[in-house]
């Protein structure tokens, strides 16, 4: 179990790697950026105790690792993962039983919120236990933070393939869905 940990936390934290080098390369185009460096709206922040607006902005609203943005998107798109995961689960159970179940589920709104709460409480529970119960997530990002960058390397290209292993799951579940099936 602890490997599932370690592992699932691993993904988590290049998740949120990756996060932040994609907002590195959306700031050059954001305008807020440009105006954060205008001298009166310098002074106007560090009479209010922030020298920096765009580092202020940097390091305490995106990429802080307990309360950032860039935070609770890595941890949308885990959860994400696993909800793509399901989704191929519940297409084999259709193509093995032969019958699309997906129109029954869209029947009546019992069938609607019963399937979307099921589909969305198991990677919160997940998640949950693995990763934000007592922020453990903050202790495998020490122990990821420290690593050289011969296993960085290696373990950032294993997330990469596990996150396409999972969208492709995902997406040929769906070309084995016969047309036939009632």
């Amino acid at each position: 179990m602890d490997k599932i940990i370690y592992c699932w936390n691993m993904v988590h934290y290049y998740l949120f790697v990756w996060q932040e080098k994609f907002y590195k390369l959306v700031d050059y185009i954001n305008p807020f950026t440009y105006l954060f460096k205008i001298k009166s709206v310098k002074n106007f922040y560090s009479k209010h105790g922030i020298d920096d607006m765009n580092k202020f902005v940097d390091q305490k609203v995106f990429n802080a690792k307990d309360h950032g943005i860039n935070i609770v998107f890595a941890g949308i798109n885990l959860s994400g993962l696993i909800v793509l995961f399901e989704y191929g689960v519940f297409n084999i159970i259709q193509i093995s039983m032969g019958k699309y179940l997906i129109q029954y589920i869209w029947e009546n709104h019992v069938n609607q919120i019963t399937f979307i709460v099921i589909l969305l409480a198991v990677p919160s529970v997940l998640n949950y236990y693995l990763v934000f119960k007592e922020e453990k997530y903050l202790k495998y990002f020490a122990v990821f933070d420290r690593l050289d960058d011969d296993k960085r390397f290696k373990y950032g290209l294993f997330c990469g393939i596990f996150i396409l292993l999972v969208w492709t799951f995902f997406v040929v579940t769906f070309c084995f869905l016969p047309s036939g099936i009632s």
